[in-house]
């Protein structure tokens, strides 16, 4: 469906990683660019939702970000989360979070 361009949303109502998994099996399976899979469970649902504050990385916007570490062949693994903008999950030490900020 997604690669004939009929699905919009990747969504899970229960297990919140779910989305990280169908991204990485996705990416591996070639099925689209990762940034045209991302936003089925980004912008995409954000925009249903009429949710217009998230979905995309925009000045003013509310900034729920995750840095994942991804090397090829590989599964990613999050090493830090934004939520509004504010810290929330760490993997990492507090001086590596602000080599990867600065």
């Amino acid at each position: 469906m997604i690669t004939r361009g009929l699905c919009d949303i990747l969504a899970s109502d229960y297990y919140y990683p779910a989305m990280l998994g169908a991204m990485v099996r996705l990416h591996a399976d070639q099925v689209a660019p990762l940034h045209a899979v991302w936003k089925l469970v980004s912008a995409n649902p954000a925009e249903a939702m009429g949710l217009t504050d998230r979905g995309h990385i925009v000045t003013g916007r509310r900034a729920d970000l995750i840095l994942l570490d991804w090397p090829e062949g590989h599964a990613p693994a999050p090493l830090r989360t934004w939520v509004s903008g504010c810290g929330g999950y760490s993997a990492m030490p507090p001086s590596r979070i602000a080599d990867v900020v600065a």
